[in-house]
Formats: structure tokens, sequence, C-alpha cells
């Protein structure tokens, strides 16, 4: 992403562009992720915004109006593609259904400041935030069996 709103797809093996997707958020894209499925990727940007695409034809599939009050900063899967993870500045985790095109869970109480970064453990049970002022924190037990 970059900050006129700009995606591109590239193929790295023949190091060529396929798509460029122009302006496609109303503030600068700050994380992408792909599906775990190779066919699509989800964007997410400073305007609250996450939208789902497909890869091979750089397709808009749908969006979440207002993931985030405020920037959306990390997104992750769990264990399969039809539940994704995002965090914000807005200090809130949320827990998305892609099938049903909903917000499962939402948790604002884990951590009282900004959110920057995000990961979950390989066996997808831990989640570990860290803030813009620099704290990290770890969420045991943090799974899908929540829902």
């Amino acid at each position: 992403g970059s900050t006129e709103g700009t995606i591109k797809i590239w193929n790295l093996k023949e190091r060529t562009c396929i798509h460029s997707l122009d302006e496609i958020h109303d503030d600068e894209p700050t994380t992408i992720i792909v599906t775990r499925d190779n066919k699509g990727f989800v964007s997410a940007s400073l305007d609250g915004a996450i939208k789902l695409w497909d890869i091979k034809d750089a397709k808009f599939r749908f969006k979440f109006e207002k993931g985030h009050s405020e920037g959306v900063t990390a997104l992750t899967f769990l264990e399969d593609t039809d539940f994704l993870v995002s965090a914000g500045l807005d200090h809130c985790i949320k827990i998305w259904n892609l099938k049903k095109r909903k917000c499962e869970m939402e948790y604002t109480e884990i951590i009282n400041e900004p959110i920057s970064v995000m990961a979950l453990t390989n066996d997808k049970a831990d989640l570990i935030l860290g803030s813009v002022v620099g704290s990290m924190k770890m969420v045991m037990n943090f799974h899908r069996k929540q829902l």
C-alpha cells in the first residue's frame, strides 16, 4: 500500500506488477493480509474500513464500512479463513465472520492503548499485541471457541 491509497499486486516470480488498485480507501492503507486459500486479500486503512478483494482479477468483494472507529493497524486470520481478527488505534480488537459479513465479537478492555501490531502464535491460541506507546500484552487462550 502507499500513502496515496494505492495497492499493487506483484508476480514475484516474473517481477511484474499484475494489478494496481488506485484510491481504494479514503485514507492510506495500513495493513494487507492474504487469505489462506491465496485467492483473496484483505486491506485495512486509517479510515477504519476493512475490505476484501479477489487477487486474480483484483475485484472488490465487500467492505465492513466502519470496521473500527479509528484506523485499523493489524489483521490476522484465526485457524480458518472464515474468521478475521482486526485491531486498531481505537484500542479495540474485533473478530469478523467473513461468510456472514459481520462482527462476531468485540474486545475493548484488553489493552487501553492504541494497538499498532498484532500476531497470533503458530497454534493460533494466544494473541500478542503491541501498542503505539511501546507496551506489549499477550492474551492467553484467545481462540475461536469463544465464538
